[in-house]
């Protein structure tokens, strides 16, 4: 699990907004990208976050927030075997499911018109890998919504672990909220 890193502290701004406009943006927590062996991508921490992620989804839901489930489908097999599937990812009936062919999730997806269908102006933003599709589905978010990155529910590749926080601090300076799904959670159930 990444170490949280400190950052220049605007949260009160980020958590204004009334619950419903907030939404739990989950990328690709798939098994090409959780599983460690080989041509996968999982890492040591990769378990453990899944879970975190799976636990977090949870008390999202039970307040209410949208969760889009955001998924590798380059060759549109759909969400049973695109990229081996999900990994141990639990999802419910009210989960948007939204296929993507980039990194990048709002690129050739209808992401960007189902938050806006669901009035969402906040997304909290967990999953993998943190040096490719997490980065630029945040950055490109940046554009049109107010972002969070939840940074105990991210994970990289092993070989991509020294850049991770230099990567926090751009999307940081871009704007992006770094925080943690405690102070998440605090902050949209007081």
């Amino acid at each position: 699990m990444l170490q949280s890193l400190q950052y220049i502290d605007f949260d009160d701004d980020f958590w204004c907004a009334p619950v419903q406009n907030y939404a739990h943006i989950v990328i690709d927590v798939q098994e090409e990208f959780c599983r460690i062996g080989k041509n996968t991508f999982g890492t040591t921490h990769t378990e453990e976050i899944s879970n975190h992620i799976n636990n977090v989804s949870k008390i999202f839901r039970e307040i209410n927030l949208k969760t889009f489930i955001i998924y590798y489908d380059q060759e549109a097999e759909g969400i049973t075997k695109a990229a081996g599937g999900l990994h141990k990812l639990e999802t419910e009936k009210t989960d948007i499911l939204v296929p993507k062919s980039n990194d990048n999730a709002f690129e050739n997806s209808n992401l960007d018109s189902l938050l806006n269908q669901h009035n969402i102006s906040h997304l909290l933003i967990s999953g993998f890998n943190v040096s490719a599709c997490v980065f630029d589905t945040a950055q490109s978010g940046l554009k049109d919504f107010y972002v969070a990155l939840l940074d105990d529910t991210i994970g990289g590749n092993d070989g991509d672990q020294h850049i991770i926080p230099s990567m926090l601090r751009e999307l940081s300076h871009d704007g992006c909220l770094i925080t943690n799904s405690s102070t998440a959670i605090r902050n949209l159930t007081l």
